[in-house]
């Protein structure tokens, strides 16, 4: 069927952005899923959308398919987890970027694992970032990273803080 959102559709005013519209069209075309999903939140379709994402991404590695579906569960949910650090680290600056030397620091305090700046650096090489020379730290370039849209780092950071406060309860 063709693609369309109606007027009464909770997600309409998103598909007035050419970004956010293209996103939708990516959704409805598995299977109409718009249709089908009539009530459909934007919290629910960015939910959908960001773990579609990072499950076609973690696809691409041969070790990753060979895993059972419960280990590879774990992988996309520590992924996911580890967007919406992203997401807090600018909130908690009141900013809308990122670099990778404070992503690393922000993911050693929230995971409690030590980690390096490859760590944050290969967070940043999917779609829902991009990159913008920011500054020169002496002998090092610096870049800034920040999502595609605001509304994604923003649904992250309500999205980690939600469950990070819940976390005994399952959030959809």
């Amino acid at each position: 069927a063709e693609f369309s959102i109606g007027s009464g559709s909770k997600v309409y005013d998103l598909a007035k952005q050419p970004l956010l519209l293209m996103l939708l069209a990516r959704f409805d075309a598995n299977g109409n899923a718009l249709r089908q999903h009539k009530d459909l939140t934007r919290a629910q379709l960015y939910n959908s959308l960001i773990r579609d994402f990072i499950r076609r991404e973690q696809e691409k590695d041969p070790q990753f398919r060979r895993k059972a579906p419960k280990e590879q569960q774990a992988i996309l949910d520590q992924v996911f987890s580890r967007f919406g650090i992203v997401a807090m680290g600018m909130y908690n600056r009141s900013t809308t970027s990122i670099n990778s030397t404070q992503l690393s620091r922000d993911l050693s305090y929230f995971t409690g694992e030590e980690r390096t700046e490859q760590d944050g650096d290969m967070l940043f090489g999917s779609f829902f970032f991009i990159h913008t020379p920011k500054a020169k730290d002496q002998q090092k370039n610096l870049y800034a990273y920040e999502f595609l849209h605001n509304t994604f780092g923003e649904f992250l950071a309500a999205d980690y803080m939600a469950r990070q406060l819940f976390r005994d309860e399952k959030c959809p």
